[in-house]
């Protein structure tokens, strides 16, 4: 029989960032979110699988490719997914993250909306939409 857990669907209410810089600022607050959630609920409730909401790191604010190439977009994983790898490793956890303007070198001209699930070994899977 399978172990049963409870999964967190966690809400955001951030401002749309402008610039790459302040996605580091929106993951510490989910991470925060998240482990406030694991250790509020461990008396009642396994919460092992925390979701994000879509756009919680980042939204494409901009007009051209161009723009949210220069100002928004991050290659994945990075340092956010890092963290995420970090407390789920600290846990037990999985983080189905919110998603990244994602760019990826082998895909030059495009940029990804991508959402990932981060366990304790680091980046399981990516969901990429265009």
């Amino acid at each position: 029989m399978t172990d049963r857990y409870y999964a967190a669907c966690c809400q955001t209410d951030f401002s749309c960032p402008s610039d790459r810089d302040e996605i580091g600022q929106r993951t510490r607050r989910m991470c925060a979110m998240a482990e406030q959630t694991i250790v509020g609920y461990e008396p009642f409730h396994d919460v092992r699988l925390l979701v994000f909401p879509e756009f919680a790191h980042a939204a494409p604010i901009y007009d051209s490719v161009e723009m949210l190439r220069k100002r928004l977009a991050v290659e994945v994983p990075n340092e956010h997914t890092d963290a995420y790898q970090a407390l789920a490793a600290r846990y037990g956890c999985l983080i189905q993250t919110g998603s990244f303007i994602e760019t990826d070198p082998d895909w030059p001209e495009v940029l990804f909306n991508t959402t990932c699930l981060v366990g304790a070994d680091g980046v399981l899977s990516k969901y990429r939409k265009v």
